[in-house]
């Protein structure tokens, strides 16, 4: 009796941690979002800036490319900030995944249902393994 709340006890922790960690994943990658958000208003303040100069010197007969280059770099960096933030959260998915998948097992039933470790029956089919 002993073993079996040894086991159930090793099952609630099992899950505890993978809860935990589920809910850092989605808390890093919601803060990532948010950042990526920020990021994008300030491009589209930019953006606005830059349409708003250069149709300003239009009107006034001289375009001065030394200030529009300085916008467009402005904006340029602010893409590569975003840019970089979305492959930190494309990394920290794939890192997820990759953890999830590692306590899986690669054993399969006769009947083509995948088996976890340990288990001495098929939850499919029933079949003992």
């Amino acid at each position: 009796m002993a073993d079996f709340f040894d086991k159930l006890k090793d099952t609630i922790n099992k899950g505890v941690a993978t809860a935990s960690a589920l809910t850092q994943e989605l808390i890093d990658t919601t803060k990532l979002k948010s950042d990526i958000c920020a990021l994008e208003a300030q491009k589209k303040k930019l953006l606005t800036d830059l349409g708003e100069l250069a149709h300003e010197m239009i009107q006034n007969g001289a375009i001065d490319e030394g200030k529009l280059q300085v916008k467009s770099s402005e904006i340029q960096e602010l893409t590569v900030q975003i840019r970089s933030l979305e492959d930190s959260i494309v990394q920290h998915q794939n890192k997820s995944n990759e953890s999830s998948d590692a306590g899986k097992s690669s054993v399969k039933c006769s009947c083509g249902a995948d088996l976890a470790a340990g288990v001495k029956f098929c939850g499919s089919c029933g079949a003992k393994t």
